[in-house]
């Protein structure tokens, strides 16, 4: 399988930890059943989800209101994530790094609120 994109933790206060989602759509979340796994009680049980849209972008829906889901520090982000942007889920702080499979470098994720 080839991996999407990565989530690598930027924060220095919290363990080393990378993601991979190698598949869409993804579900983020804490719950032992979540696609990306993150062990953490401020993430809620199913916290966020990645799914692509018909332009090849993967976008970010927040399915848990009552976390924290930000993009670059914003709690609606909207647009477009590109590569380096930081995306808060919970209290974990991850760089997003994209690995294969999009069409253009630069755009990585297109964050939606879910509306």
């Amino acid at each position: 399988m080839a991996i999407v994109l990565k989530l690598v933790s930027v924060d220095p206060f919290s363990p080393s930890l990378e993601l991979e989602v190698s598949r869409l759509p993804a579900v983020v979340g804490r719950n032992g059943t979540s696609d990306v796994q993150i062990d953490n009680r401020w993430v809620g049980a199913k916290h966020c989800t990645l799914c692509d849209d018909d332009q090849g972008r993967v976008l970010l829906r927040d399915v848990d209101k009552q976390g924290i889901t930000l993009l670059n520090g914003e709690p609606d982000p909207g647009g477009v994530i590109r590569s380096g942007d930081q995306l808060t889920i919970g209290i974990r702080v991850f760089e997003v790094q994209l690995v294969t499979g999009a069409e253009k470098p630069d755009d990585i994720l297109a964050a939606s609120t879910g509306t």
